[in-house]
C-alpha cells in the first residue's frame, strides 16, 4: 500500500499522563497519522496492536512502565509476535548506546531522547511511515561524547580504580589492593566518573560491559567502540543488565524529561 494514500496508526506506551496527551496532541495535528491507543502495561501493548493496519508503536522508556521487565527481552518477544511493527523507542540518553547498536535487531526504527520535541517525533514518525530510519541528533551527539572522551581522560590509577570498580570490587578492597586510603580512591573513582559523564554505577556498568565485550584481553580497551551510527544492525540484542536492577541501584528520581509542548506564537 503506497503510504501516501494510508493512515498510520500509533499505539503509544507511557504511563505518564504528561507525556500521553503531549503526543496524542501532536500526533492530531497531521492528516496522515492517527492515536490508535495509549497503553499504560506492557500487556497492554500486545492486546492493543491493530491486524492488517499500518502501525507504529512509540515507547517512552520513563516512568514505571517497564520497572520489572527488561526492555530488550520484551522487544524481543515483541518482534517474533509482530516482525514487521515499527518501533519509536524514546530514552534517557545513559541508554542510547545499547539501543544505537542493537535497535534494528529488536525492531526499533527511530530513537530519540526523552526530551524530545513534538515536530521532532513527527518526523520520525514520518520516516516509518516510509519504512526509513530516523536517529534523533541528541542522542548521536551524546553517543559520540561516550566514544571521544572513552578512557583517555583518565589518568592510569583512575582508570585501574574504574575497571576494578566495575569488576565488583568495593573501595574498601581496591583501597587494599593499592595501599591507598579509602577516601583517596572514592575521589578518584569520582573523578573517572565526572570525566567520563557517568551520574552513577548504572552508566558505568554499560559502559564497561559494552566496551570489554569486543576486548580479546578482557581489559579496558584504549578506545570507545560506540562509534555513532544511525541503528545499526550489529551485536547481539541483550542488554547489559535489566532495566530493572539498573533502576534498583540508582537512587529514585522524577523521569529526565517530558515532551515539550510547543512555545505560543
Amino acid at each position: 500500500m503506497n503510504p501516501e494514500h494510508s493512515l498510520l496508526h500509533v499505539v503509544i506506551a507511557t504511563d505518564l499522563p504528561v507525556v500521553s496527551h503531549g503526543i496524542t496532541s501532536a500526533i492530531g495535528t497531521t492528516t496522515w497519522a492517527t492515536t490508535h491507543a495509549v497503553c499504560r502495561t506492557p500487556s497492554d501493548i500486545l492486546a492493543s496492536i491493530p491486524a492488517q493496519l499500518p502501525t507504529a508503536l512509540i515507547i517512552f522508556l520513563s516512568g514505571k512502565l517497564f520497572l520489572r521487565c527488561n526492555i530488550s527481552t520484551w522487544l524481543n518477544n515483541l518482534r517474533r509476535q509482530h516482525p514487521s511493527l515499527p518501533v519509536l523507542l524514546a530514552v534517557d540518553q545513559t541508554e542510547a548506546p545499547f539501543f544505537l547498536r542493537n535497535g534494528m535487531l529488536l525492531g526499533i526504527r527511530a530513537l530519540l531522547s526523552l526530551n524530545f520535541e513534538p515536530d521532532e517525533m513527527l518526523r520520525a514518525l514520518g520516516a516509518i511511515r516510509y519504512g526509513q530510519v530516523f536517529t534523533s541528533q541528541e542522542l548521536l551527539t551524546s553517543d559520540f561524547r561516550y566514544q571521544t572522551t572513552g578512557i583517555h581522560g583518565l589518568t592510569p590509577r583512575e582508570r585501574d580504580v574504574l575497571e576494578k570498580f566495575a569488576r565488583g570490587l568495593s573501595l574498601s578492597e581496591i583501597a587494599h589492593m593499592a595501599n591507598r586510603s579509602v577516601k583517596t580512591i572514592s575521589l578518584q573513582k569520582q573523578s573517572a566518573f565526572r570525566k567520563l559523564g557517568f551520574r552513577g554505577s548504572a552508566d558505568l556498568h554499560r559502559f564497561y560491559s559494552s566496551q570489554l565485550m569486543s576486548s580479546p584481553d578482557n581489559s579496558m580497551p584504549e578506545t570507545g567502540s560506540m562509534a555513532p551510527a544511525s541503528l545499526p544492525a550489529a551485536g547481539v540484542p541483550s542488554a547489559p543488565r535489566g532495566r530493572a536492577n539498573v533502576i534498583a541501584d540508582q537512587p529514585q528520581r522524577v523521569p529526565a524529561a517530558h515532551v515539550r509542548q510547543r512555545e505560543p506564537a
